[in-house]
């Protein structure tokens, strides 16, 4: 090989060899600023499913009040007209109750103590007791 050829070969090496940490800088640039977006469209997505999570945990809330309140009208009702509180067999859920589960904790001719649970996780929503 001639050696006017060797250097000119080593001579393009050494300058392509900034060219290409330029080009890796560049490349490692653009990853961060990617990695940055991606983060950022993380937190926004984990913040709308908290909201998501916090208004169907509002409306089940709403539900299982508006089922206890109309399940005390009925029984009050039901109280005014014989003086007494209805026996098991005499209930009969309201239609806001649909889809709830409902428990009564105590009842008798004079006072009654339900619970109405959240359809989604479970737990106790609202009680109510006269």
């Amino acid at each position: 090989m001639k050696p006017a050829l060797l250097l000119s070969l080593l001579l393009v090496a050494c300058h392509s060899a900034p060219r290409e940490d330029e080009h890796v800088q560049a490349l490692e640039r653009r990853v961060a600023v990617l990695e940055r977006r991606l983060a950022a469209l993380e937190r926004a997505q984990d913040a709308e499913r908290r909201e998501q999570s916090s208004s169907a945990d509002a409306v089940n809330t709403a539900l299982a009040e508006s089922c206890a309140r109309d399940y005390a009208l009925d029984l009050e009702a039901f109280r005014t007209d014989n003086g007494r509180y209805p026996s098991a067999s005499e209930l009969s859920a309201p239609a806001a109750c649909e889809g709830l589960e409902v428990r009564f904790v105590e009842r008798g001719d004079y006072h009654y103590s339900l619970r109405v649970k959240n359809p989604a996780g479970g737990n106790v929503v609202t009680q109510k007791s006269y």
